[in-house]
């Protein structure tokens, strides 16, 4: 198995990123740069062929040796293929799977507990569901765990109309329109500051007010991690402000012309219903003027939280989580 391929560890930083910027599946939470900035160690491979890259992966080691896990931090990664060299889309299909496939078996040999987050760009699951298929054992078997993101296309913020011409607005939730309203009359802004302290404040009380304790550690790695990503142009912050106080504070990482939400968090002892609405929507129209088309909203997995964001009309995207031998 394998027809010459081969595993390269650590592959170089530029090597590397170049890979994730020029994928489908590429996104911000692979490049090096925001690896480095999650406060804990990562492992990127190579699969060549050749002189060739093939592909990349993107794992998070767990605590115990031998496994890897889920970082919360690191929402997509996984497996990154490089943009389609000239051949037919049946040969093209064929290769990725026996490269997938192949992986697979090389993943068995170092670890015997494998959690591993796909980008939404990535297509074919059958690797995962084929590998050990006539196990009769379940933990060596892929499990499959569908989620699901919202992206929006905000193309159209470049032409600088006012909001009620646009196709973006018209698209809204009732409830997304009359916050945006709202907020205009009674006269909150946002502008791009970064409350970076403000911000973990904030998460930790929203947080300790919906019952979930966050550890200290937790937040210094938020802390740590927002300001890396600002510091090297990678995360845009934005703040609503109400009479000059600070309400509610967002995060978007910005990677090639796609903007990704991070973070929110409001003061729930002076913000209002709209505020998280104004937040998102300004913010969104400051970042088409980075040149941003769209935005991946990072998940919309949870009852209240999904149907926020589901609110800005954007596509309804899945992508997937795969683990073995939990």
């Amino acid at each position: 198995m394998g027809g010459g391929l081969r595993i390269a560890d650590d592959p170089h930083t530029d090597a590397w990123d170049d890979l994730v910027s020029s994928s489908l599946q590429g996104t911000v939470f692979s490049t090096s740069s925001y690896l480095r900035a999650i406060g804990r160690p990562s492992i990127k491979l190579f699969v060549n062929k050749g002189n060739v890259v093939k592909c990349g992966l993107v794992l998070v080691p767990g605590v115990d040796s031998g496994t890897t896990e889920f970082d919360d931090l690191v929402i997509y990664g996984g497996v990154i293929f490089p943009r389609s060299e000239e051949q037919g889309l049946v040969k093209s299909r064929t290769e990725r799977f026996e490269i997938v496939e192949f992986l697979l078996h090389e993943l068995d040999r170092r670890f015997h507990k494998i959690s591993i987050s796909l980008a939404p760009g990535y297509e074919d699951l059958r690797p995962f569901l084929w590998h050990n298929y006539a196990s009769e054992n379940a933990a060596h078997k892929y499990s499959l765990d569908l989620r699901y993101t919202s992206i929006l296309d905000i193309s159209e913020f470049f032409l600088r109309k006012p909001d009620e011409q646009t196709r973006l607005y018209h698209n809204l939730h009732p409830r997304r329109k009359s916050d945006i309203r709202k907020a205009a009359e009674n006269g909150l802004l946002v502008e791009e500051e970064p409350q970076i302290d403000m911000l973990v404040d904030l998460y930790e009380r929203t947080l300790t007010k919906a019952g979930r304790t966050v550890s200290a550690h937790k937040l210094s790695r938020l802390r740590q991690l927002v300001i890396a990503l600002h510091q090297k142009g990678d995360a845009k912050v934005f703040v609503v402000k109400n009479e000059g106080e600070v309400t509610y504070v967002t995060v978007f990482s910005v990677y090639k012309n796609q903007g990704c939400y991070l973070f929110g968090a409001g003061d729930s002892e002076n913000t209002s219903r709209y505020d998280g609405t104004i937040a998102v929507w300004q913010s969104m129209k400051i970042l088409s003027q980075y040149g941003v088309s769209s935005i991946d909203f990072e998940g919309v997995n949870s009852p209240q939280r999904g149907a926020f964001k589901l609110g800005f009309a954007g596509n309804l995207t899945p992508y997937y989580r795969v683990s073995k031998g939990g």
